[in-house]
């Protein structure tokens, strides 16, 4: 088996040499993979959020955005793994630090709006979808919750 180390950094979006690191995997994955446009990617809420890095040996390889939605519940959005780090589990690690984060902050929900074709794996670690489908940046979603 192979031995690798893991990093999280939570930060704030105004640190900008961090949030450059957690930007191009965005742009690998979203812009660049899926197709979709910076501007939609971008959207100009960055700076006001908290922002997970994801580290593998020292190398940035997730990401993951946090928007405070009330005193209770944060929306996450932007998660986002580099391809050939994909299927090692690193995704529900992410989901799993940011569950610990929101809880030390005193969250008690967290929603995020699920691309269709990974709903399932949200589901997996209990999340609920809430709603119906809806296209956001061509590409359907659901929003789904999980209480803490």
């Amino acid at each position: 088996m192979v031995k690798y180390d893991l990093n999280y950094i939570f930060f704030e979006g105004t640190n900008i040499e961090i949030l450059e690191k957690a930007l191009r995997i965005r742009r690998k994955v979203f812009i660049e993979e899926q197709g979709i446009k910076e501007k939609d990617d971008l959207d100009g809420k960055d700076e006001r959020s908290i922002h997970l890095l994801v580290l593998f040996n020292a190398k940035p390889v997730g990401t993951a955005r946090l928007r405070k939605v009330d005193d209770l519940s944060l929306k996450v959005e932007r998660v986002a793994v580099v391809k050939e780090f994909r299927n090692m589990g690193i995704g529900k690690n992410i989901m799993c630090e940011i569950e610990r984060y929101a809880k030390k902050l005193g969250i008690k929900m967290l929603t995020l709006d699920s691309q269709i074709g990974v709903k399932d794996f949200y589901k997996k670690l209990g999340y609920s979808v809430l709603g119906s489908e809806f296209c956001e940046a061509g590409i359907l979603h659901v929003k789904m919750i999980k209480r803490l």
